[in-house]
């Protein structure tokens, strides 16, 4: 077929002043239109039919398609934001390995489905689908790779289960499900037989560990041999499953087999021509890419690739045009605006589809998209400094922090600043360097904007305090009216709901309890472990306006078995005393905060006792 002669139902909407879907349906009454791959072409200068009705600007906007991953129907029925230009850079590279790593719902699903597509040695015709895309207008060069390759689909994303068994059986169900759409390998005159023995081991030997290790070695061979030409492999969110492993104590098993899974189908480069993977996380190259050295990766530190997983700015300001919302840009900016993927600024697609989708309503669109609970292991286990530092990115300040995505899952733990890696990777976090700065270098880091601002919150308090907003509204107003009582009882009956016995194990643990809650303070700045007077104070709540009193916590832990109430009571006053003998309200006074509350808190497991100063410009009296 000529496209020059013919031309797209987008097109002919245009102009027509018309919607797409209309001109869809009308067009197996128009002569000589033509369908291919399930889309339609329309001679170029046939005349409007008369049944076609002319639309204003508004009604012609084409449909939003949230959350749609098939890139046929996506870019057929639906708004498509056109990233084909990926497919030029990775032919641009020759061949290899990719893994991208970027935050969920970042379109990387979409992405390797359009990848897929147009490499894809398929029956039908896909080149339809590329017509009117960038990568259409780009060389012939590029034109010609199109359907040229067998291209084996895995996405792990369903391998999220609660044991190795569990996942073990459902990594060999896609594997077999894959395996089993090349069934016409079966009467190939080269690989029939190979095939049909590869597909009766499924059934004759069960789920058996080491046959199906060897299933992207052997698929690839009989495509490679079958026809002519090298397979591509492209693993979606490969990470989910390893991550899952790390969770739940099944680490070195997935690690194992997915390292011989991998290394097996992707070592030799005569049989594939691209392994592309993606997911959330860079897994360390010696945990998972061992057997081989031709992986190149693109996280979100880095400039190659960087335009094409969210919307850029340009992509924004078109969507904004066709939904006619040009008047809302500052607000798109302000709330889903904000992050530098290798020096590119990138809006989150998912909340701006969903904005334009709700007729430009702002929420937190992105909110429990996911489940993140690496990160929330990781804020729940953080210590005092690092809880500190996220207090301050909600403050609306940067930070400076180590960076490394590429994760050792079983050094985790004993990297207490990984967290700021995890928030990075997974979208919580933008990096402000320029240019970029590489993995295990120091880091500019910031909240990206407004949405994240909101759900950062969110996740920080739930994690210590889940469900709990409202108490830890309470203790900020007992303490804003120096209510010492209120303040012990509320502390006491929230760590009885909330807390288990075994955190209850040292005055860290209480530090990030209370500073957790500090999250759903308003009308402050909170700090902590900042020098003020003679030392460091634990918790400093600066009022915004200084009609509000200034707050001073200390912290005193005492061990279970040397409880009594009197040493509990004697450990808040000793508390409180600290605070008075450093000077911890040096920084406040300076600053002419009048009214200055102080608190000397002990606890013991789940028993709290509090005595407070109030202090003022004229007058300073104790309650205990």
């Amino acid at each position: 077929m000529d496209m020059n002669k013919y031309m797209t139902t987008k097109e002919a909407a245009k102009l027509w002043s018309t919607s797409e879907a209309i001109v869809s349906n009308r067009c197996p009454a128009i002569p000589e239109a033509v369908c291919c791959g399930g889309r339609w072409f329309i001679p170029v200068g046939t005349a409007k039919p008369e049944d076609v009705p002319t639309l204003n600007e508004a009604e012609c906007a084409l449909p939003l398609g949230i959350g749609g991953v098939n890139f046929k129907n996506f870019s057929n029925s639906a708004y498509y934001v056109d990233k084909t230009l990926l497919l030029k850079e990775i032919i641009d590279a020759g061949s290899g390995v990719f893994l991208f790593t970027r935050p969920r719902r970042f379109g990387k699903t979409l992405n390797m489905n359009m990848v897929m597509t147009f490499f894809e040695h398929a029956e039908e015709d896909n080149s339809v689908f590329f017509v009117d895309k960038k990568i259409w207008s780009c060389d012939k060069m590029y034109r010609d790779e199109q359907g040229k390759y067998p291209v084996i689909y895995l996405n792990f994303g369903t391998a999220k289960k609660n044991t190795w068994n569990q996942t073990h059986i459902q990594l060999c169900k896609l594997l077999k499900d894959e395996v089993k759409r090349f069934k016409y390998l079966k009467k190939s005159r080269i690989c029939g037989e190979d095939y049909k023995e590869m597909v009766k081991s499924f059934t004759a030997k069960g789920d058996d560990r080491y046959d199906f290790e060897n299933t992207l070695l052997d698929l690839s061979k009989m495509l490679a041999s079958h026809y002519g030409v090298p397979a591509i492999i492209i693993v979606d969110e490969y990470d989910t499953p390893i991550q899952q492993g790390y969770l739940k104590g099944f680490y070195q098993d997935v690690v194992q087999f997915l390292r011989n899974l991998f290394c097996g189908g992707l070592k030799d480069n005569n049989i594939v021509k691209y392994g592309i993977f993606t997911g959330i996380l860079q897994v360390a190259k010696e945990s998972i890419f061992s057997g081989f050295n031709n992986v190149q990766v693109y996280s979100v530190l880095d400039s190659k690739f960087s335009a094409y997983f969210g919307y850029t700015t340009d992509e924004v300001h078109e969507m904004a045009v066709e939904y006619h919302a040009i008047d809302k840009i500052d607000e798109i900016r302000s709330w889903y605006n904000g992050y530098v993927f290798g020096g590119t600024e990138i809006y989150n697609p998912w909340s701006v589809a969903n904005y334009f989708n709700k007729n430009c309503s702002v929420e937190e669109h992105w909110l429990n998209t996911s489940g993140n609970d690496l990160i929330g292991e990781l804020i729940a286990n953080a210590e005092a400094e690092i809880l500190d530092q996220l207090k301050t990115l909600l403050n609306k300040q940067t930070v400076r922090a180590v960076v490394d995505v590429r994760m050792v899952y079983p050094e985790i733990k004993n990297n207490p600043t990984s967290i700021f890696s995890f928030l990075l990777a997974c979208g919580y976090l933008k990096a402000l360097d320029d240019p970029p700065a590489k993995n295990g270098e120091l880091c500019t880091l910031a909240i990206p904007n407004t949405e994240i601002l909101k759900i950062f919150q969110t996740e920080i308090l739930n994690r210590f305090a889940p469900g709990r907003q409202a108490i830890a509204q309470d203790i900020q107003k007992a303490l804003q009216n120096n209510d010492r009582q209120m303040v012990q009882k509320s502390l006491q009956s929230f760590l009885y709901k909330s807390a288990s016995y075994f955190d209850t194990s040292a005055e860290g643990f209480y530090h990030g309890f209370v500073l957790g809650l500090s999250a759903a303070f308003s009308g402050y700045y909170v700090t902590s472990n900042r020098e003020s007077g003679d030392g460091r104070y634990d918790i400093q709540m600066e009022p915004l306006s200084t009609d509000h009193p200034g707050i001073l916590m200390e912290f005193k832990f005492l061990e279970k078995d040397q409880y009594s109430k009197e040493k509990l009571h004697g450990e808040a006053v000793d508390a409180l005393n600290q605070i008075n003998k450093s000077q911890y309200d040096t920084n406040l006074r300076n600053r002419d905060i009048h009214t200055i509350y102080k608190y000397g808190i002990a606890f013991c497991s789940k028993r709290v006792d509090v005595v407070s100063e109030a202090y003022s410009s004229e007058a300073s009296t104790a309650e205990t």
